[in-house]
Order: structure tokens, then C-alpha cells, then sequence
């Protein structure tokens, strides 16, 4: 669980970082597609949760879920 809370600040650092030098809409389509899309950075960190234990997905989950809208807002 560790890991993928780590994995889940360093998802939001670098969404941060790289969406500051986009200045195209080419540019900001592919950056979305490469963090929101069907295989994206945050469908990856989603389906690593499959082999999480119930208790840690209760933490986990809302915290994914959490980064989703916050990066769908940003």
C-alpha cells in the first residue's frame, strides 16, 4: 500500500510539472490522453489495486479517486 501511495504523489508532482510547459492543444491532448486516458498513468496506478488487500483498498481507493478529479479540474 506504501507504494502505491508513494506512486500517487509522484503521479500529482508530475502532472504538475508537466502541464505547466504545454502550450498547444495537440500538446494538452496528448498529455490527457497519457494520464487519463484507457491506458494511462492513472488506469495503471487503478488497476494495481487489484492486488491490494480490502482494508488498504478502502485507504487507497478515495485517494485514487481523489487524483482523478483533481487532475480532470486542473
Amino acid at each position: 500500500m506504501h507504494d502505491l501511495k508513494t506512486l500517487i504523489e509522484q503521479l500529482r508532482n508530475d502532472f504538475k510539472n508537466e502541464i505547466k510547459p504545454i502550450q498547444t492543444m495537440a500538446d494538452l491532448e496528448h498529455f490527457r490522453i497519457r494520464y487519463l486516458g484507457r491506458n494511462g498513468t492513472l488506469a495503471s496506478a487503478m488497476a494495481r489495486m487489484k492486488d491490494l488487500p480490502v482494508e488498504d483498498k478502502k485507504i487507497v481507493a478515495p485517494l485514487l479517486n481523489e487524483l482523478k478529479k483533481w487532475m480532470e479540474h486542473e
